[in-house]
């Protein structure tokens, strides 16, 4: 796929009107990002010959650039630039564009941008974030409010003061499942043995980046730190998993794992609030040099009839699992088209996109008519990142009054999260997370008796 080449070296620059996503394919940059303390350094891990430092000695820059950022610390605290990059993005332009005045702050900010991605070494962690995993995955999302973070950056590796490792990405160049599938052969090469390498000559050694801050350039990262510590506080995502059945029983029953997982979401959020709602889920389309995404709408006429009938206490059972079948059916229909790049989302998008005027917007009715409005209003936003042995993460919801639903199938588990914003006044993401359980449950004793009565 195409989007391997957006990896590593590449950086989402803020600009007026929209942002520029840079990098360089291969990338010649010899070093890494370490976040530390709040402040950045430039780890090198190549020499300038392109020869690879070991892991001894990428161990010993690491305790290096951590030695280095004490030190200067300990002549008085120093701002954060990092911390705007967690801020809202025209905020963040208007500060870019004050850094970049200095000749030195454009040399720092071209060794971030080249960096091939960044390491995050949060030492101070509360001990209950790395026990309870809602706390974890905050910690991994934005920490202190996202000072210790460079979100423009591809890949985050983020470690905390336990070992404790996760992930945290940029999606702009790439998709999930495309940083996805990197870091899971990640993970997999870590099960060990490692075969390491010759130790490279003259490997530099790191540096803390410096920056000269203007007294405007401060007053905007503390502006933008009280926002994203507002944001990041409004943010719970709750972990699921259910340990009774996977993709090994689902595929018992004649069904794709992913539609059944859909299928039972919409009777869950049917069950839970007693109307249907909006869904998006993301389609991959790799079968296209450039493709990215396409949007599967899960909420279907037939998912909707069989959410209905699933709750009938009067109906049979085998008429139940007839209106199931259709459900699955059409879902099956659905996601192939989309990612055949027959859907219809990103028709539309390329339509509005298109809009250059007021008076071109006031003509394009149909991005004004209300089922239209209301079809975008995605209640549930989901995405597939099986399997999920190894990888298992969340993201927010896209509204206010929405969820955001992440989930990954392995042979014999069902893992997901629930997301949703506190300051709603309809979501109860650990309500709804217990339907979805119930839901599931209820569903697997339909199967069941299914196979068993045929």
């Amino acid at each position: 796929m195409n989007q391997y080449k957006w990896q590593f070296g590449t950086t989402r620059i803020p600009r007026p009107g929209c942002d520029i996503v840079v990098n360089q394919y291969p990338s010649t940059a010899r070093h890494i990002l370490v976040m530390y303390r709040n402040q950045t350094v430039e780890v090198p891990v190549y020499n300038s010959d392109g020869v690879r430092a070991n892991i001894g000695q990428i161990t010993s820059q690491l305790v290096l650039a951590t030695e280095r950022i004490d030190k200067l610390l300990s002549g008085g605290q120093q701002p954060s630039v990092a911390n705007l990059t967690a801020g809202h993005r025209d905020d963040w332009t208007e500060a870019r564009a004050m850094l970049e005045q200095d000749a030195g702050n454009r040399e720092s900010l071209a060794k971030v941008d080249s960096a091939l991605f960044v390491v995050c070494l949060d030492v101070d962690v509360d001990a209950r974030d790395t026990t309870e995993v809602g706390r974890t995955i905050a910690v991994f999302n934005h920490s202190d409010a996202g000072a210790n973070r460079w979100f423009d950056k591809s890949i985050q590796l983020v470690i905390m003061n336990t070992g404790r490792t996760g992930v945290n990405c940029e999606h702009t160049p790439v998709d999930g499942m495309t940083a996805g599938r990197l870091l899971m052969e990640v993970g997999e090469k870590e099960r060990g043995p490692i075969k390491d390498i010759t130790p490279c000559a003259n490997l530099n050694e790191p540096t803390p980046i410096q920056w000269n801050v203007s007294p405007d350039v401060a007053h905007i990262i503390s502006k933008v730190r009280r926002d994203a510590g507002a944001l990041a506080s409004d943010l719970r995502i709750l972990f699921g998993e259910n340990e009774g059945y996977g993709a090994q029983w689902i595929k018992t029953l004649g069904v794709s794992p992913d539609a059944y997982f859909q299928v039972a979401l919409q009777a869950a959020y049917y069950r839970h609030y007693g109307h249907p709602t909006a869904t998006y889920e993301s389609s991959s389309l790799r079968k296209f040099l450039h493709g990215r995404t396409e949007t599967i709408r899960s909420c279907t006429e037939d998912s909707l009839a069989f959410s209905k009938a699933f709750g009938d206490k009067d109906m049979p059972l085998k008429k139940k699992l007839m209106y199931f079948q259709q459900a699955i059916a059409t879902q099956v229909e659905l996601s192939r088209a989309a990612a055949a790049g027959k859907g219809v989302d990103r028709h539309l998008l390329g339509l509005r996109v298109q809009i250059q005027t007021p008076e071109e917007a006031e003509r394009a009715w149909l991005f004004q008519d209300k089922s239209y409005v209301k079809s975008m209003s995605f209640g549930l936003s989901t995405s597939n990142v099986s399997p999920g042995e190894r990888f298992r993460g969340g993201f927010a919801p896209v509204i206010k009054d929405g969820y955001g639903i992440n989930y990954a199938m392995d042979k014999n588990d069902l893992k997901f999260s629930v997301s949703e914003w506190l300051s709603s006044p309809v979501t109860d993401a650990q309500a709804f997370r217990q339907t979805l359980y119930k839901t599931l449950e209820d569903l697997y004793e339909a199967g069941e008796y299914a196979k068993n009565h045929q």
